[in-house]
């Protein structure tokens, strides 16, 4: 992210809280920096149901080549739960937060338009692939002191305590002395 976005408009911390429906703190950085650029009612919704057809026209093309992946089922569970909280965001949502308006959006960048010998190079072929979005410096991620690690069994392999320490307390655990590996 560029930095006059920082100063412009700084990021407002949110604290985790169940009753008002920050769960964690991963949640709570991505719905500070939706506080931030202003992000209401009509804008989820939309982001939400483009996601929606995304991951189904994703979920269709998987199907018609025939591949499938504990990820494809990952998505059409994750379908199926953003449907069920587009339901409850409309129905749910008081009709003044509804009301509430989109912020201007930015003035658009002027087009990126080929010159004659561009255009005879790149005859047939697309000539953005391999360009970042225009504007768009990747993710913002939020770092990971920020929120806690995860628990031990989510953590990949290379991250986990060497073998002595992984099973201490827990020596039910280990294989017994006369396992071969």
């Amino acid at each position: 992210m560029s930095e006059e976005k920082l100063v412009a408009r700084p990021l407002r911390p949110l604290l985790v809280n169940e009753a008002d429906g920050v769960l964690d703190e991963v949640q709570a950085w991505f719905l500070a920096q939706a506080e931030r650029d202003g992000w209401v009612y009509t804008s989820v919704l939309r982001q939400l149901v483009n996601k929606m057809y995304r991951d189904r026209d994703y979920l269709e093309k998987r199907t018609t080549r025939g591949q499938r992946t504990p990820y494809d089922y990952a998505v059409d569970r994750d379908l199926k739960a953003i449907s069920w909280a587009i339901r409850a965001i409309v129905r749910y949502t008081p009709p003044d937060e509804k009301a509430r308006q989109e912020p201007p959006k930015p003035a658009r960048l002027p087009s990126r338009h080929l010159t004659p010998a561009q255009r005879k190079q790149y005859a047939g072929r697309p000539w953005w692939n391999g360009k970042p979005k225009r504007g768009w410096d990747g993710p913002d991620l939020p770092l990971r002191a920020d929120y806690p690690a995860p628990p031990v069994w989510a953590r990949p392999e290379d991250d986990l305590p060497d073998e002595g320490e992984k099973f201490r307390g827990h020596e039910s655990m280990l294989p017994p002395p006369d396992h071969q590996e």
